[in-house]
């Protein structure tokens, strides 16, 4: 049994997320004509995928995945504290729903082949998340009487 306190939240940096595999050569090979035609937009697809930033919706495709995985990841999280309501329910979107919006994301951005692959990511990372919000194993240790009182 761990000495550590379990965390009211998920902490992001221990997840592999999926997205973690999107570099720039991906992106590029993607939209060529934003990164490898000469005065092309690359930074127009930066500043679209800029959080708060108004533009088309499929520019913004990068900052959904980023928010889909996180929000999916605290779902899960919240499950295995025990929550009935989570980040999901609340926005009154089901989790369902949200992994085939990702899988769509995935497949664009070449992280996955097809949405079966796509759910498979997805469940990997869910799983870390929720074992975040496990109550750790093993019996509770007896609490000891103080002595010499």
């Amino acid at each position: 049994m761990s000495d550590e306190p379990r965390l009211d939240f998920v902490d992001y940096t221990s997840i592999a997320f999926p997205s973690d595999n999107l570099t720039v050569g991906k992106l590029r090979k993607l939209h060529p004509d934003l990164f490898d035609v000469e005065g092309s937009g690359h930074r127009e697809f930066f500043s679209a995928n800029a959080w708060g930033k108004k533009s088309q919706p499929n520019e913004e495709w990068l900052a959904a995945m980023l928010s889909a995985e996180r929000y999916l990841a605290r779902h899960a999280f919240e499950l295995a504290c025990g929550k009935t309501s989570t980040c999901l329910t609340q926005l009154g979107d089901t989790r369902d729903e949200s992994a085939v919006d990702l899988g769509k994301y995935y497949v664009h951005f070449g992280l996955s082949s097809g949405q079966q692959h796509a759910d498979q990511l997805i469940r990997a990372f869910e799983a870390q998340a929720a074992a975040q919000g496990k109550p750790p194993e093993g019996p509770v240790p007896p609490s000891r009487p103080v002595r010499g009182r």
